[in-house]
């Protein structure tokens, strides 16, 4: 997989909602760190492999386009 992406906050907000789970409650279930989830959500990195995979874990009905958009490129 590419991967040059950035997760979909939005949706993924959504699912934790519609789950009652915070953002802690999320690393918890990827089993990473509150600061990975935090800096992924800041867009100070972008999600590695293991990072999707786990979030696929969590989210299994949801669609990889859905939990991840196309990183933004800088201009050249």
């Amino acid at each position: 997989m590419d991967q040059d992406v950035t997760m979909n906050i939005d949706r993924v907000s959504e699912l934790m909602t519609e789950r009652g789970w915070t953002w802690a409650d999320l690393a918890r279930e990827m089993g990473m760190s509150k600061s990975t989830i935090s800096r992924v959500v800041q867009g100070k990195t972008k999600p590695g492999r293991r990072y999707i995979f786990a979030l696929e874990r969590c989210f299994p009905d949801a669609r990889r386009d859905e939990l991840f958009t196309p990183a933004q490129r800088a201009a050249a």
